[in-house]
């Protein structure tokens, strides 16, 4: 990471923030092209905040001559926002990194949804974990960047989230549902409603501001949301990823306007098809309330507008600003239709810490014919609470409302949330991102600010950590998130000895803990990966980017920083373990491998410029042999079968298709497994049973085109194997030959994790967007003709979980009964004489045990717990 030294100034952190505009709005671009552009960017914003402080430092008196800091690109304002997109794309890239096609997902959905695999069957039965209420001690439930109204009962409102899908209220927000689990992609963008015929309405699909999820262009329901088809906007069509802002004609509603990043869209038969009828990146739009004949948009620093409902569009500059000038939103009231307004951010690259701060906001009263400036201060994007820092992220976070009943009424979403009443000459502050100086609270990032219809009171944010109302003008704020199912998880950690724990690092919304069905917030941040100590449940560690890891030793009730002294910063997501053996041996992947041999409280490296200053981004320890430890910089694998002391190289055999994740099979610190990013459909699962000499594909069939996030092998007799994907889990084991999906129940979502906790029987599955889930671990419903005429399905057995005596009624009238235990080994076998049969489970460890009935031309097994 590039560093400079510098003076030590009365400020700390580099203050400028990070642009789409090292991003190519054509979309031709490489993910190299992307770094380097942002690189190129940060490098130049350094430099300018070096001078700045030398010359600040030199102008003020008593600074210490020798006093300096330390810094690099990780303190940019909003580089973790490029290290979030860069850390989605980077594992979801063509061989030549080049982006696959936007609706290369869509097609591998529609070529899964009906996939069947013959003599299999998924048992699948996934239910949710949670959050669905918002965590406590300050959690969020997730991100949301857009909401819609009924059009004539405002009540009812629709929210779009960047990964969880579209939600719905029928009361204002104190309940949600939602039914796009099963749509081909679960990010919206922008939503538009038919307001003649509310059944009639449309979603743009991906994130629009993160970017760091996919689009398949437009959706449309007639049916009130029920069912979703494309239209004819579509990435065939656009050759584009980001849509920002859909709106409908409301005398005409056939008419549809599209903001992307490549120009003005615009249908006239209600999606059906498209054309372009301005190029440039348009950030947003809006339609003169009363004519629809006149839009405005904004292009750049350009402000446009059409006289023609959007068919052509022209220059509308006359007082406006056309240099140093950002992002802009745009907003208009029926209050007066000649009022347009214009919140301006300050361009990256300007130094001087100015970048994507508050610009100015501008006002037009003559329906943008020409503009004066209102405000210019306070920094209504930053994060303090009276607007007297520097920076902001206009880019990321930029909102604009104008209230229904009075023009002069207006609100601005940055970081924080901030009120005019007197046409935005004056502000201010109406919420802080986290309440600071008595200021109510309303999660960090606003994405849009809008009034309920015919409201001047009722105001809805849609921030970073869901859905805020307001119904005093915004002078007090009510969480409304509760029931929005939308958490976007990195990593989880279960505890091995308590079911009821689980942590999950989440993007923007901290590391939340579940203990007995309750959730809470024990991290605040963006939580990465977790880890609960598998001796005692009340040890755990949660981690912010770059592997600042943190300790608890009272059950997550507070934490303490462990990372290595003087370490160099770690991957956006870091990885860390725990030997499965002994809790006190733990690894840890930077730019070196790390190990400490007192629970993480001290670290010692263990390699020396073994990955060439490659991050690891995945490792893995033998539970078999606790020496064997596996790493991998996603590019590059390598094993010791020492404890960490000397390392080799076990790369050969691998493709050249970035590595996903790592894990070793429980009964054998041989047999290791990864997964593999990309889209080349024959590359997506290696084995080795060697401890890497050699590799083995075991794609198979059956598994969709796109990378494979993660795997975790089940310690059982069939060697079970669940895989992670953006399309949701695979299964297969010994007895298969292709992989089936075990998706039963689960939304159509990216999976992250997935972890076994054997004693409940319970697989666990982070996911990026729809929260915390499980099911039961893979039963095989089918294996033979007479299991498929259910006589395995005649057998009962109880009690299970079960501690004692195990009652197994209906037995056939001979064969052959054995209780075999995760590992494969038979630990009680009898003859069947009759048709019951009791099993005394008493002396036998807890875990997942197999029930196997073997008769004539039959075997079936059945799952049961012991719990001791």
């Amino acid at each position: 990471m590039k560093k400079l030294i510098l003076l030590l100034a009365f400020t700390t952190g580099v203050t400028s923030s990070f642009s789409q505009e090292w991003r190519d709005p054509s979309g031709n671009e490489t993910l190299e092209s992307v770094r380097q552009k942002f690189h190129q960017f940060a490098e130049k914003e350094l430099k300018n905040e070096a001078a700045r402080r030398k010359a600040e430092a030199v102008s003020k008196r008593g600074i210490p001559g020798n006093a300096i800091e330390e810094f690099g690109e990780d303190k940019v304002k909003g580089f973790k926002q490029f290290k979030r997109w860069e850390y989605f794309w980077e594992t979801r890239v063509l061989p030549d990194g080049t982006f696959p096609a936007p609706d290369h997902t869509y097609n591998e959905y529609m070529n899964q949804k009906n996939q069947r695999v013959a003599g299999s069957q998924s048992t699948a039965n996934w239910t949710h974990m949670g959050p669905t209420t918002v965590p406590s001690s300050g959690g969020g439930a997730g991100r949301v960047n857009c909401i819609a109204f009924h059009p004539t009962n405002s009540n009812i409102i629709w929210v779009g989230s960047p990964a969880g899908g579209l939600w719905k209220s029928t009361d204002g927000g104190t309940s949600w549902t939602s039914n796009t689990d099963l749509l081909p992609n679960l990010g919206v963008s922008d939503i538009a409603i038919n307001p003649q015929n509310p059944q009639i309405m449309y979603i743009a699909t991906g994130d629009g501001d993160g970017g760091d999820n996919y689009s398949i262009g437009i959706l449309k329901s007639t049916d009130g949301g029920m069912s979703w088809t494309t239209t004819g906007m579509t990435y065939q069509v656009t050759n584009s990823r980001y849509i920002y802002r859909l709106l409908i004609d409301p005398v005409n509603p056939n008419v549809l306007i599209a903001g992307c990043n490549n120009g003005i869209w615009r249908s006239a038969d209600a999606g059906a098809t498209w054309s372009v009828r301005r190029s440039g990146n348009v950030k947003d739009i809006e339609i003169k309330p009363g004519n629809p004949s006149i839009m405005y948009a904004i292009s750049g620093s350009n402000m446009l507008k059409s006289v023609n409902n959007g068919v052509s569009w022209v220059l509308s500059n006359s007082g406006f600003p056309t240099s140093g000038v950002g992002r802009t939103a745009i907003a208009v009231t029926p209050a007066d239709t000649n009022v347009v307004y214009a919140l301006i951010s300050k361009p990256a690259g300007t130094g001087n810490g100015e970048d994507y701060e508050f610009h100015s906001l501008y006002k037009s009263s003559d329906g943008a014919a020409t503009w004066t400036m209102q405000s210019d201060s306070p920094n209504l994007l930053g994060w303090s609470s009276n607007g007297s820092d520097n920076g902001g992220q206009g880019w990321y976070d930029l909102a604009l409302a104008v209230s229904e009943t009075n023009a002069d009424v207006l609100f601005v979403g940055g970081v924080n949330l901030w009120k005019s009443t007197n046409g935005g000459t004056t502000w201010s502050i109406s919420a802080h991102w986290y309440g600071a100086n008595g200021k109510p609270y309303v999660h960090a990032d606003a994405h849009m600010l809008k009034f309920a219809p015919n409201s001047g009171t009722t105001l809805y944010a849609c921030v970073d950590g869901g859905v805020f109302k307001s119904t005093t003008t915004g002078t007090s704020w009510s969480d409304k998130s509760n029931g929005l199912q939308i958490m976007q998880f990195y990593k989880i950690g279960s505890s091995v000895t308590n079911p009821a724990r689980v942590l999950g690092g989440s993007q923007d919304n901290g590391t939340n803990m579940i203990l007995n069905s309750s959730w809470e917030r024990v991290i605040g941040g963006d939580g990465m990966e977790c880890l609960v100590d598998h001796s005692n449940d009340q040890v755990m560690f949660g981690e912010l980017y770059y592997g600042d890891i943190r300790k608890s030793i009272d059950g997550g009730n507070t934490f303490y920083s462990v990372m290595p002294a003087g370490a160099n910063d770690g991957a956006w997501v870091t990885p860390y373990v725990m030997d499965p053996n002994d809790h006190d041996i733990m690894y840890l992947g930077l730019d070196e491998i790390y190990k400490s041999y007192d629970n993480g409280d001290s670290w010692i490296p263990v390699t020396t410029g073994l990955s060439n200053g490659s991050l690891y981004k995945m490792l893995a320890v033998a539970k078999a042999n606790s020496n064997y430890v596996y790493a991998s910089t996603g590019g590059s694998t390598f094993k010791s079968t020492d404890g960490g002391t000397n390392w080799t190289s076990i790369s050969t055999g691998l493709p050249g298709t970035l590595a996903n994740y790592i894990t070793v099979k429980p009964s054998d610190a041989n047999t290791v497994y990864i997964t593999l990013s990309g889209y080349t459909a024959t590359q997506k699962v290696y084995m080795t049973t060697n401890a890497g000499a050699t590799w083995v594909n075991i794609t198979a069939t059956g598994l969709p085109n796109t990378p494979i996030n993660c795997i975790e092998v089940e310690n059982n007799s069939m060697t079970g194997i669940y895989v992670g994907t953006d399309l949701g889990v695979y299964y297969r084991n010994d007895t298969m030959t292709s992989w089936i999906p075990y998706n039963n129940g689960l939304p159509n979502v990216i999976v992250n994790e997935l972890e076994i906790n054997y004693l409940s029987g319970k697989l666990r599955a982070g996911t990026y967007g729809r929260g915390l889930w499980e099911s039961d671990l893979f039963t095989n419903t089918i294996t033979s003709l007479k299991d498929q005429n259910n006589e395995a399905d005649a057998l009962v057995y109880y009690p299970n979980p079960a501690a004692g005596m195990v009652t197994i009624e209906n037995l056939p009238s001979s064969g052959t009964l054995e209780l075999v235990n995760e590992t494969g080994q038979v630990v009680f076998r009898t003859s069947i004489q009759k048709g019951t049969e009791m099993i005394d489970v008493s002396s036998f460890a807890s875990g997942i045990y197999f029930l196997k009935v073997s008769s004539e031309n039959n075997i079936s097994r059945k799952k049961i717990v012991v719990k001791n």
